[in-house]
């Protein structure tokens, strides 16, 4: 089965060097180049994951992100956030309104078309039960001496 992936950029160069890579990676691919047709072939193409960008016309990427995780049909659809948007709090929002990942511009294709795969995988994965000690990783704690004292991981 071939994974389809909807790209979200107002940019068409972006766009097509996006859609030519991944579809070139074997997905098959639909643009779409503001947010309420996003939403719109969101819920009509039933994507596994849409590359989105935050400086979208009219509606924001975030607001776009915060509508796809709010509908059923939508709700757990994979997110890439592609954008030049390289600040923390962008990230922090972002990751925090339900992206999977956040990648900035400019960006590599290769390590793009991984990144999807590799969401791919994570989204095809069964969920990890508290009794399945062959999987669960633990996070370190503030008293491990892996965390830096930005409170960045080492």
């Amino acid at each position: 089965m071939t994974h389809r992936i909807l790209v979200v950029d107002d940019e068409p160069d972006i766009t097509a060097l996006v859609a030519y890579h991944l579809a070139k990676a074997g997905f098959r691919v639909s643009t779409a180049s503001n947010g309420p047709d996003a939403l719109r072939s969101a819920r009509e193409e039933r994507p596994d994951i849409v590359i989105l960008d935050l400086m979208l016309p009219g509606v924001s990427g975030y607001d776009v992100l915060a509508e796809l995780r709010q509908r059923d049909e939508t709700r757990d659809v994979g997110v890439i956030l592609l954008t030049a948007r390289r600040e923390e709090t962008d990230r922090i929002r972002g990751l925090s309104l339900g992206a999977d990942d956040y990648l900035t511009k400019p960006f590599s294709p290769q390590e793009l078309s991984l990144r999807v795969r590799g969401l791919l995988r994570r989204l095809g994965s069964p969920p990890v039960t508290a009794g399945d000690a062959r999987r669960r990783r633990s996070a370190p704690t503030r008293s491990d001496s892996s965390w830096g004292e930005n409170g960045l991981v080492r």
